[in-house]
């Protein structure tokens, strides 16, 4: 009986210790994503005109490799589908049109 209890408590603190690591790293994900979208719109801004992907790209890259992120096959394919979803919306005209 007692290592039976022992056993379900230890199932316990296992389901606990993976629940915390699932929601610290949601969380991680979540701020990633956030400085990405932002360091894309500063890329944008800064880097004025079409087909200068690459570099904006670049730009974005080293402003999070400069915030202690590195960049995952996961986080490469995020900056993509965020570029490209903006491009989509058409985005950057309408951000364009606000600042002047």
């Amino acid at each position: 009986m007692k290592e039976q209890i022992i056993g379900i408590l230890e199932l316990i603190l296992t389901a606990g210790v993976c629940t915390i690591f699932a929601i610290l790293l949601k969380e991680r994900k979540a701020r990633v994503l956030t400085l990405v979208h932002d360091y894309i719109e500063k890329a944008e801004n800064l880097v004025q005109g079409s087909g200068l992907g690459a570099e904006k790209k670049a730009l974005v890259v080293a402003w999070l490799k400069a915030s202690g992120e590195t960049l995952t096959p996961w986080l490469d394919k995020k900056i993509d589908a965020i570029v490209k979803y903006l491009n989509d919306r058409s985005a950057w005209a309408l951000d364009e049109t606000k600042s002047t």
